[in-house]
């Protein structure tokens, strides 16, 4: 695991001297050994240039990387990346709503008469999960019962199908995502069950829902984003199994984390995307050692267990990767079992590419790697 760590592109290596002469600025004034160098970092993008002295060679000898320039820019809305897209403004696009990709090159004639781009789209299965978060010390969450209820009143596959159009993948096991050398089908996740749900809500004092208040719903996310879609099919499952009203509040990634940071979120929309390949980087958002009091936290939760701190600290300790895998294994269960959370979906990572665009490369976690790129016009029909 330690290795996996060392090898993650936060850990990258710079020289001492570097960060003597720019200290707390050095992040806009990155100095390393990569493929390119940061030339302009601004509101309207950043640019990247060709580093001459960069180490590697490709499988033929040939001195990369073969770029001398990229460009990175930030559209309003993802309309407006599409289109510039579609007008040969840009090469990439990321993150491709599916509603959107049947629309974004032009009518059948625009495509009968040769005007589309050519293109390909790259679909990646990504290290990700998106989950409803819960405030566990809050008046409202703090009973394990009224989480487990709002976890068995949501049918997940439904959101998928129905609000999503089919973009994504609904959570069956844990909160850890499908990854390699890692067995998280080994645990049971959240099965739909209404009525199950129902009753743990009257037992812990709130039959019908009565006497629950309505919560604002904090989401991160711009209005009709799929996002907003996924917590809208969350909100009214809830509000017609368990006739509770959360009330989505959209609004950006820092007003959230205020709200939650002032105790204001009891619950709110998030997601993680493994920063290396390991269950750890996933259940730790979970350990008690990782709240910080009166300000944001890797466990936003508030998750507080003595005997899931206990296992998670074995696990961390454990060096035979199948043992270790079954402490992970057991964590996992434990925070499906106390309702710690609401994990709803994983999703692909969907990428549209223009076909001049040659060598381009992507992973599960969703790192971008642009040594080996080259531009190669595509050939007329």
């Amino acid at each position: 695991m330690r290795c996996k760590i060392l090898t993650h592109t936060n850990l990258g290596i710079f020289p001492r001297e570097a960060y003597e002469k720019y200290g707390d600025e050095i992040g806009i004034h990155p100095v390393g050994t990569g493929p390119f160098m940061l030339d302009e970092m601004s509101a309207n993008g950043i640019i990247l240039t060709r580093n001459p002295d960069y180490w590697r060679k490709d499988e033929l000898g040939n001195q990369l990387p073969f770029l001398d320039k990229i460009t990175m820019t930030y559209a309003k809305t993802k309309k407006d990346e599409l289109l510039a897209f579609r007008n040969r403004g840009v090469d990439i696009v990321l993150e491709i709503p599916v509603e959107e990709i049947e629309n974004v090159f032009g009518t059948l004639q625009e495509a009968q008469a040769g005007k589309n781009i050519k293109h390909k789209v790259e679909s990646e299965s990504s290290m990700n999960i998106n989950y409803l978060a819960f405030a566990c010390e809050s008046e409202e969450f703090s009973n394990p019962l009224v989480r487990r209820a709002f976890n068995l009143a949501v049918n997940r596959e439904f959101i998928v199908d129905q609000y999503l159009l089919g973009e994504g993948w609904a959570t069956k096991h844990g909160f850890v995502p499908k990854m390699d050398n890692f067995p998280y089908e080994d645990v049971e996740g959240f099965k739909t069950d209404s009525d199950q749900g129902r009753a743990l809500l009257a037992k812990a004092g709130f039959p019908n829902g009565k006497g629950f208040p309505t919560l604002d719903f904090y989401v991160n996310a711009i209005e009709g984003s799929s996002t907003h879609k996924m917590c809208q099919g969350v909100a009214d499952q809830i509000k017609k199994e368990l006739n509770i009203d959360l009330k989505i509040k959209l609004c950006t990634i820092n007003e959230r984390d205020d709200a939650i940071n002032k105790g204001k979120a009891k619950i709110w929309r998030s997601g993680w995307v493994a920063d290396y390949p390991d269950a750890e980087n996933f259940l730790s958002l979970f350990y008690s050692g990782n709240i910080k009091e009166n300000s944001m936290t890797v466990n936003s939760f508030r998750f507080r267990n003595t005997a899931y701190d206990a296992l998670f600290r074995r696990a961390m300790m454990e060096t035979d990767l199948e043992k270790r895998n079954k402490l992970m294994v057991e964590c996992d269960q434990m925070i499906i079992d106390e309702a710690a959370v609401m994990p709803i979906m994983t999703d692909d990572f969907i990428i549209m590419v223009n076909a001049r665009v040659r060598d381009f490369k992507t992973n599960s976690m969703e790192n971008l790697d642009f040594s080996s790129i080259f531009i190669k016009e595509p050939k007329n029909n």
